[in-house]
């Protein structure tokens, strides 16, 4: 039993994947191919025991991608680039993504 289920060869394993996914995000992975890679991710965690609670899901990237095409947008209304800024509402509305702009700021929600 010693040998049989060679925790520290697993998680060398696990660190390697990291290490890998960190090099093809830096190359621009797409949101496809990052969701799959760390769901493997995640289920090989899961099965040494390793999960953490707050790891990112699905969801929570999409919620940074929206929040980031919003900054963007923000910034290219100060710039007074508002083509850019109608380009970018449109895109989050291509996302199911409705945008408020209110004087705290912009707020979004789906649908």
């Amino acid at each position: 039993m010693d040998d049989d289920f060679n925790t520290a060869d697993a998680i060398t394993a696990v660190y390697e994947l990291v290490k890998f996914i960190n090099v093809k995000v830096k190359e621009g992975f797409s949101k496809k191919t990052a969701v799959a890679s760390q769901k493997m991710l995640m289920e090989l965690c899961a099965i040494l025991g390793i999960l953490q609670d707050n790891a990112e899901t699905e969801e929570d990237f999409e919620k940074e991608k929206i929040e980031a095409l919003i900054e963007k947008r923000t910034e290219a209304k100060k710039a007074k680039d508002f083509a850019a800024a109608d380009a970018i509402r449109d895109e989050l509305a291509a996302m199911g993504i409705t945008i408020k702009d209110t004087r705290q700021g912009v707020q979004w929600f789906r649908g």
